[in-house]
């Protein structure tokens, strides 16, 4: 029997917020819309559960304060 990997919802969130294109933009703040994330901390602690510190760039932060906004 063949495994099958399914990412978590975060993880997903995590990774649209990194690759960053229109389309991710979109599904990102859908995902921040039924993960219940309404603050930009929330959506920062998920990115450090995935990536290292050097990773969360301002530019990041200024993206996910697009996102909620």
């Amino acid at each position: 029997m063949t495994e099958v990997y399914l990412p978590s919802l975060d993880y997903l969130l995590a990774m649209k917020i990194v690759a960053g294109r229109r389309q991710d933009m979109r599904d990102a703040r859908a995902l921040i819309q039924y993960l219940n994330i309404s603050h930009s901390q929330e959506v920062i602690d998920v990115l450090q559960k995935y990536m290292p510190q050097q990773y969360l760039t301002v530019k990041l932060q200024y993206i996910i304060e697009d996102l909620l906004a």
